[in-house]
């Protein structure tokens, strides 16, 4: 009897359990009872992350170009001129490579830097760079026009014998190198034809000829006169060098009443000078 008693007890309180947590279930469920239970705000936090550089395009550099350079050793009696005649290269090229000051001053088994394809071959000569080797420009020569006759002033000086009025023929063309005159004619140690560049751009010498007009010729060497540039032909030996060329001859080329022409390398007149004076 008692244990019939004591299954109801458990029966009835298992049902009372279920019962309330029903009726609690709906209370919450409704709103009648407040859960306690707060929402959660949405927060809304700045970005902290640190942008990363921008990113920005290289450009690749252009390399410089460069002069391939080899070495020649100066040998007893070398001249700048006469190195640069023999390599075929312009002087005032070996002037800039080597920064020389001047030009009357080489020693013997000084080592000076040249374009790399004037060496002859058989001298040693370093691993050329990938650069291509520069060369001088040569000065192509216009046709020359018509003939215009203007007076030349030659300017007073001790060494210029020929004080005369001086007439300088000219072709009129983008060349204009001309005689300015004529130093002590008829001494074969003193006298020398004085001719200058008078046109605005660098003109190659080379082939050349300075001729009496019923004598003798001189043919130019490699030289490249610049604009303002003024060069002595002298009539007797001597080593060419930078300003002064050398004729060699033994005896006087230029007298009085003589004429002396100027001509490119096509054989075309560029300057005449006649010495029309007395001293």
């Amino acid at each position: 009897m008692k244990r019939q008693w004591l299954g109801l007890i458990v029966v009835n309180a298992v049902i009372s359990l279920l019962i309330t947590l029903g009726v609690l279930w709906f209370a919450v469920n409704l709103g009648w009872i407040d859960s306690g239970t707060e929402p959660t705000p949405f927060v809304i936090v700045p970005s902290t992350a640190t942008p990363g550089p921008t990113a920005t395009a290289t450009v690749p550099l252009t390399p410089t170009p460069t002069i391939a350079k080899g070495i020649y050793v100066v040998q007893l009696g070398d001249s700048l001129l006469a190195i640069a005649e023999r390599l075929d290269v312009d002087p005032k090229i070996l002037l800039k490579l080597n920064d020389i000051g001047d030009a009357n001053h080489l020693v013997t088994g000084q080592e000076l830097l040249v374009p790399l394809a004037s060496l002859p071959t058989g001298t040693p000569t370093p691993t050329p760079t990938t650069a291509p080797s520069a060369t001088p420009t040569l000065v192509d020569i216009p046709q020359p026009g018509p003939e215009v006759t203007l007076p030349v002033t030659t300017t007073a000086s001790a060494d210029i014998e020929a004080e005369a009025a001086i007439t300088a023929t000219l072709p009129v063309t983008g060349v204009h190198v001309v005689l300015l005159g004529v130093a002590s004619p008829g001494d074969v140690q003193a006298e020398a034809v004085i001719i200058e560049n008078q046109g605005g751009e660098a003109v190659q010498l080379r082939n050349w000829t300075l001729a009496h007009s019923n004598g003798p010729r001189y043919v130019f060497p490699p030289y490249m006169l610049v604009p303002g540039e003024a060069i002595w032909v002298h009539t007797r030996a001597g080593i060419d060098d930078i300003g002064d060329l050398h004729w060699a001859r033994n005896t006087a080329v230029w007298s009085r009443g003589s004429a002396a022409i100027l001509a490119n390398m096509s054989g075309e007149t560029m300057s005449e000078l006649t010495i029309n004076s007395e001293n």
